[in-house]
């Protein structure tokens, strides 16, 4: 059975002694360890999915620039996989990764249009290369950091791992 953070606070308070002076760092305590174990371990119930419509808005350098980002989701952990599809068309792009982006993509293609092949993450966004021609669907498929508990009723979303949590915490 989930323990709700009132509870997981409880817990941990227990296990290191009932301490006063800890008693308004425990939440603190309990969302470090939530990442630490996030970073460690891909759970399946932190996998999600995002997906968005990219196209092209016009045919200057800044039009295309802006058509190949695409903003990542804030709980990002990791992508597994960004796949793009047109109608009953689909297509998994490669990644590249940020420091070999450059190479692989030279100042002068960077804003050749077409279908999208590779992407990278640049500063909190997707870059896609080639930009858009058209209007695409892009599936993101990604792993996620769990919510911060605040609230003493919440729930973690790392199901069934209160006691991992704890031992972390």
């Amino acid at each position: 059975m989930a323990m709700s953070f009132k509870e997981l606070k409880r817990e941990l308070a227990e296990s290191l002694g009932n301490r006063d002076d800890l008693q308004s760092r425990l939440g603190y305590f309990l969302n470090l360890a939530q990442d630490r174990i996030a970073r460690k371990y891909d759970f399946a119930e932190m996998r999600d999915k995002k997906s968005v419509f990219v196209n092209s808005s016009g045919s200057a350098d800044a039009d295309k620039d802006r058509d190949r980002r695409v903003d990542i989701p804030r709980d990002l952990r990791d992508i597994h996989s960004a796949i793009l599809l047109n109608g009953a068309t689909s297509k998994k792009l490669e990644y590249i990764t940020s420091i070999k982006w450059d190479v692989a993509v030279a100042l002068e293609r960077q804003f050749l249009t077409g279908v999208p092949s590779q992407y990278t993450i640049f500063q909190k966004q997707v870059l896609l290369w080639r930009c858009p021609d058209a209007e695409y669907q892009l599936d993101l498929h990604y792993s996620k950091f769990p919510a911060r508990l605040e609230s003493d009723v919440q729930y973690s979303d790392l199901e069934h791992k209160d006691d991992l949590i704890i031992t972390v915490a």
